[in-house]
C-alpha cells in the first residue's frame, strides 16, 4: 500500500496547519491500520504529525511546506507496515504447517500403535 495522491477538493488550501487528505492505493484493513498506527507512533522522527484514517484516505494535519516530507515519511511507514504484515502472515503460515505436521506425525504414531493391537 502507498499514498497514491491527494484529495484536492477537501484538503486545506491554507499555507499554515491544515488537514491534508491523502489517498491510499487501497482501502486499509483493520489490521493494516493498527500496524501502521503502531509503526507511526514508534517511529523516531521528530517532525511526524498525527494521522487518522477514513476509507481509503489518511488525513495528516501539517503545513503546506511540510506536506512532501509527511508524504515521504508516511510512504516509508506504509512500506514497513506491508513488510511487517507479510512477515506476520508468513510466520503464521509456517506455524500452521508445523502444527499440521506435528498432528500428522502424532496420528501416524497412534496408527502404528493401533495396528499392533491384537483383537
Amino acid at each position: 500500500m502507498k499514498i497514491a495522491g491527494i484529495n484536492k477538493d477537501i484538503s486545506s488550501t491554507e499555507e499554515g496547519l491544515g488537514d491534508r487528505y491523502l489517498i491510499l492505493s487501497e482501502v486499509p484493513t483493520h489490521d493494516w491500520k493498527r500496524t501502521f498506527s503502531h509503526n507511526h507512533l514508534s517511529s523516531m522522527v521528530l517532525n511526524k504529525r498525527s494521522v487518522s484514517f477514513s476509507g481509503n484516505q489518511i488525513t495528516v494535519n501539517c503545513t503546506m511546506d511540510e506536506l512532501q516530507g509527511q508524504i515521504d515519511l508516511l510512504n516509508s511507514i506504509c512500506e514497513k507496515t506491508d513488510a511487517d504484515l507479510l512477515a506476520a502472515y508468513e510466520q503464521a503460515q509456517r506455524e500452521e504447517q508445523e502444527r499440521a505436521q506435528r498432528d500428522q506425525d502424532k496420528r501416524a504414531r497412534a496408527e502404528a500403535q493401533y495396528d499392533k493391537l491384537k483383537f
